[in-house]
């Protein structure tokens, strides 16, 4: 983030993007000198958050239905005030994982109809689709705050970004799962892309969920600086990775030799959150 004495908005937001509609409270978040009061507009309500120790400031704004329309948040503080215009409210999922979730229409030489699913970004119909693409410029040892780098912040969906270069824009499985979910709720749908091919599991966890799971002496480095950013504020988003690389929230015990097969041994909650289906173990 910037200087600690100037008011700024986290990085994970700009003009353009999409926050998650109710029953769901949005939390916006930045940065600013332990003490320093917020103000937050938001149409007809006048918000406040104090900043912590830490520096950081939370903002729960109230649940706001669905809506096409965009919104204008204002924050102002004797350190600066910032701005978010052109704010949709809707759907927001983060696609995270590997190759498998990296893969753009550009580097997927067996994707049906690519070039028709990238013509259809331009559609008006997905005019309230949203994209942001996380970069792959920085991995951490510990935790970030604010992202380190990013291919695009918040940007309506287009055939230019949708058919970008092999590798970078966009997400082809984030896309086309974003575009049916458009289709089917006829809501906004904010899209965030944080992907790198050829990773490992545990690099995708938390430090604490890799030693619960007895994976080592793993940091979690893609965890610390492409996930964690957008837990600062616990953003309020639903998670769209394949089963192989969700961020472990804990780990399966042994499987009982009197397990089914095809019975998941996850604790009540945890299927999906790193353990295998069949398998006692987080997968490796």
């Amino acid at each position: 983030h910037k200087s600690r004495y100037a008011m700024n908005l986290s990085n994970v937001f700009s003009d353009g993007m999409v926050l998650q509609r109710a029953p769901a409270i949005p939390i916006v978040w930045g940065f600013a000198s332990p003490g320093i009061r917020v103000e937050t507009t938001f149409g007809a309500h006048s918000l406040s958050a104090l900043t912590d120790h830490s520096g950081v400031w939370r903002q729960p704004l109230p649940p706001t239905e669905a809506s096409d329309r965009g919104q204008t948040l204002l924050f102002r503080s004797s350190e600066g005030g910032a701005a978010l215009r052109d704010v949709l409210f809707g759907e927001v999922y983060l696609c995270s994982g590997q190759s498998n979730m990296e893969y753009t229409p550009r580097s997927m030489a067996g994707m049906n109809n690519a070039s028709a699913e990238i013509a259809a970004a331009d559609s008006p119909a997905y005019r309230s689709v949203r994209l942001f693409t996380v970069g792959k410029g920085t991995t951490s040892k510990t935790p970030l705050r604010a992202l380190g780098s990013l291919y695009h912040n918040w940007t309506a969906a287009s055939s230019a970004l949708v058919g970008g270069p092999a590798w970078k824009e966009f997400s082809a499985v984030c896309w086309l799962f974003g575009k049916e979910l458009s289709n089917e709720l006829k809501v906004p749908v904010g899209l965030i892309s944080s992907s790198w091919g050829g990773t490992q599991i545990q690099v995708w966890m938390p430090k604490a969920a890799n030693e619960a799971c007895h994976q080592g002496s793993w940091s979690g480095d893609h965890y610390n600086a492409m996930i964690a950013p957008f837990a600062v504020g616990r953003m309020a988003l639903r998670l769209g990775m394949p089963r192989s690389t969700r961020p472990a929230l804990g780990c399966c015990p042994p499987r009982s030799p009197t397990t089914r097969r095809r019975t998941s041994s996850c604790p009540t909650g945890r299927r999906g959150s790193g353990c295998s289906e069949g398998s006692g173990r987080a997968p490796r």
